[in-house]
Order: C-alpha cells, then sequence, then structure tokens
C-alpha cells in the first residue's frame, strides 16, 4: 500500500543580512523554513486506526453535519474564518480508543496557543479534515458496494442516485458549494431514471398532510463499473433497493431554513399514517421482508 509524501516545514536559524542601522534589513539572528520531504500512511491507515472503537456521537453527527466543510480548500476564505475562530468542518487524528478527534483538537489548540510551533504533530498525529460526505456522494450506496455489498437499501430519491449510472452527471453547483459524483453502475443514467419513474406509489391517505406529498419503493438490478476513486471493479451484481420518501417546505433543519424541528417530527407521523395505511401495509410489508430477509 503506498504511503503519503508531505513536504514538512522544518525552522532553523541563521545570520540576517544588512547594517544594523537599516531597519529594512536587520543584523542578527533570523528565521529560515526550508522543506523536508516525510512519508506518512496511507488515508485508510489513517482512517483504521481514527475509527477502531466508539466514537463520541456528537464528534460523529458533527461531521455529518459539515456541509459548508469544502471553505477549507479556499485558502483566503479559511484563513478569514480562521480570524474569527470560525470551524465549518470537523478534524481527525489517528489516535486510536476513541480518541481521535479529542487528540486533533488538542492539536490544533495548541498551534493558536504557539503561532503553529507544533507542527511536527500534525504529521505525527495525521490530524486531517473531515467534512459533509454530501461533496463527493450524497446517498452512501457507492461507499457500501465498495465495502463488497452485493445488496443495497437506499432511503432516497432519484436526485443522487442517478447519477451513479453510466452516463451521469460528474458534478452539481460550483465549488466549494459543490457537489461530485461518481459513476459506478453499468445501466445507463437514462434507464435508471426511467426505472425510478415507474415505481410503485403508496396511496396517500390524507390529502391534508403538511409535508408528505409521496412515497414509491422499488428495485434496480444492475451491474458495477471499473471506479478507482472507489476502488469497485467491473462486473460485479448489484441489487439496489429504494425508499423515496418525497416531501416540500422542509430543509436541513436550522433557524436560517425556517423549520422548527418539531416539523420534522409531522413528517414522521405523515410516512407511518400512509405506510400503515389499509392498501399499503401489505406493499410496505413484503417489501421489507424482501429487503431486510425477515418475516
Amino acid at each position: 500500500m503506498p504511503w503519503r509524501r508531505l513536504w514538512r516545514p522544518v525552522r532553523s536559524a541563521g545570520q540576517g543580512r544588512g547594517s544594523s542601522t537599516d531597519p529594512r534589513h536587520p543584523r542578527g539572528p533570523s528565521k529560515v523554513y526550508v522543506c523536508a520531504l516525510v512519508l506518512l500512511p496511507p488515508f485508510g491507515a489513517v482512517a483504521q486506526s481514527a475509527f477502531d472503537s466508539e466514537l463520541p456521537l456528537g464528534s460523529v453527527a458533527a461531521s455529518s453535519s459539515a456541509f459548508a466543510g469544502a471553505v477549507t480548500l479556499t485558502k483566503k476564505l479559511a484563513s478569514s474564518l480562521a480570524k474569527d475562530c470560525v470551524d465549518v468542518s470537523t478534524w481527525v487524528s489517528n489516535a486510536p480508543g476513541g480518541h481521535s478527534y479529542g487528540i486533533s483538537n488538542d492539536v490544533r489548540g495548541s498551534a493558536f496557543a504557539t503561532d503553529g510551533e507544533n507542527f511536527d504533530d500534525f504529521a505525527d498525529r495525521s490530524v486531517l479534515t473531515v467534512v459533509d460526505g454530501a461533496y463527493t456522494e450524497n446517498t452512501g450506496v457507492a461507499w457500501a458496494v465498495a465495502a463488497g455489498a452485493s445488496e443495497v437499501v437506499a432511503f432516497a430519491g432519484p436526485d443522487g442516485l442517478v447519477e451513479l449510472f453510466a452516463g451521469g452527471s460528474e458534478k452539481f453547483g460550483v465549488c466549494p458549494g459543490c457537489a461530485l459524483y461518481f459513476q459506478i453502475f453499468e445501466t445507463s443514467a437514462d434507464d435508471a431514471a426511467a426505472q425510478f419513474e415507474a415505481f410503485e406509489s403508496l396511496a396517500l391517505p390524507s390529502d391534508s398532510f403538511q409535508f408528505l406529498t409521496g412515497i414509491k419503493l422499488g428495485t434496480i438490478r444492475t451491474k458495477t463499473l471499473d471506479n478507482q476513486w472507489f476502488g469497485i471493479s467491473s462486473g460485479s451484481d448489484v441489487t439496489l433497493h429504494v425508499l423515496d420518501v418525497e416531501s416540500e417546505k422542509l430543509r436541513i433543519g436550522g433557524s436560517f431554513t425556517f423549520n422548527s424541528f418539531d416539523d420534522y417530527a409531522t413528517l414522521v407521523g405523515e410516512i407511518m399514517i400512509t405506510m400503515t395505511a389499509p392498501g399499503n401495509v401489505e406493499k410496505v410489508q413484503k417489501a421489507l421482508a424482501e429487503w431486510f430477509q425477515v418475516s
């Protein structure tokens, strides 16, 4: 497994140039930075070490919710936010035993306190930023297939899923507010979209629902494509089961979306009323029995 190369800055003292009477070039010791090549373990090894045990739920949820984390790739904007102590991403390290988040925070805190004197700690602890997975794969399907799953249940709509199929879009939006798509299935995106459209719809038992507009369920059978980024090889059969809950007036939550978190409880109630309604409950039970192999 290849190791990662990192040019690590190394500080050394040197003799300054110029005259002591010239304020532009004072004579005396100066700090000089050079670079030394060091080898770090591959990202997979870091992740294996960092996530080998239980982790704080709040930290994991924060990583999943770091939807603005890509601004860390924009130097000017990231520097501006850092000056105001605003951090829109989360950080992990190679520390085992559930301490991955805690140790990374300690290293970063020390950097602020020492003006970056502890840069060796960043390399030794393999401190990395972790952000919302939506930037690379928002459905989780590709990650499941990459891990070896041949049957996947996705709670998602066609947006994002269709892009996993051959010929799908490769990018949405403008970075850092963008999402990348990776094709992992050989079925064409147009064919997949047609199959999504033909999924069975549950009948809504009420026309006065506040948020729920529909529920669809169905299955697509396909094969994998080669994808180097996910380590997926072509030719493997995959069965993709989809439960698509369609709603309106709801976003990701928080005051800036004008949604109360109580609204989500209302939506869950509408989903349960629909799934347990006469004429729907048999369809749901049949699908769950097949998808999760339960009776």
